[in-house]
């Protein structure tokens, strides 16, 4: 399968000096083959995240907010300054896996009616991350969740279906939200919808633009 630079990596950072250089590095690998841009938006960091950026990875874009404008914002002016069709949006403490963004893009340049995907994330510890495969949010999902009814009954369409935990984390499925940590989405799409709700601080904005999409 040929390579193409198609994708646009976001980063939004906040305070985040000790990880987002092994962020970037591990976005280098695969720079040539499959970026057209990365760009990172910091968020008024007081920790020299700015300044980490500017001195070691030159050919990022950094843009600089004067406060924290949130989450759905920073995401939203990064995605403004991208050249690429494809958005990778990513948590500044992600490490991209070799391999990893090539496998998303191509599922998306021959999933044409996909207007976005999510990999597998596994946590420091090692752990799935439940976040990065959800269904939407109900009254009896989220009970589900509150009372654990979801870990004794996890293919229950009624208690389960938020973290879907009755299903295999190594196979392609259809799901309804993808993680805000790590997701691919088509940038025509995600201008389409207006990107993410700045409404949204943090945390429930991914959701949201999962909804919408």
């Amino acid at each position: 399968m040929t390579p193409e630079r198609c994708v646009s990596a976001v980063i939004v950072t906040y305070q985040s000096a000790a990880c987002i250089g092994a962020c970037l590095d591990s976005l280098r690998s695969m720079a040539k083959e499959w970026l057209t841009d990365c760009i990172v938006v910091d968020n008024a960091s007081g920790d020299g995240t700015a300044t980490e950026i500017r001195s070691r990875f030159p050919d990022v874009t950094l843009i600089e907010n004067s406060e924290n404008v949130g989450f759905g914002k920073a995401v939203n002016i990064g995605a403004r300054h991208a050249h690429g069709s494809l958005l990778l949006i990513l948590n500044p403490d992600t490490i991209v896996q070799p391999g990893a963004i090539g496998e998303l893009a191509l599922f998306m340049r021959y999933r044409v009616e996909a207007c976005a995907c999510g990999p597998k994330i596994i946590g420091t510890d090692g752990a799935f991350e439940e976040s990065s495969r959800r269904g939407f949010p109900t009254t009896w999902n989220a009970l589900g969740y509150f009372l654990c009814l979801d870990r004794l009954l996890p293919r229950s369409r009624v208690f389960g279906s938020y973290h879907r935990l009755g299903f295999s984390q190594d196979f392609e499925a259809m799901i309804e939200c993808l993680s805000g940590a790590c997701m691919m989405v088509r940038k025509s799409c995600f201008d389409e919808v207006d990107g993410f709700d700045e409404d949204y601080f943090l945390f429930g904005e991914d959701i949201d633009l999962c909804w919408r999409l």
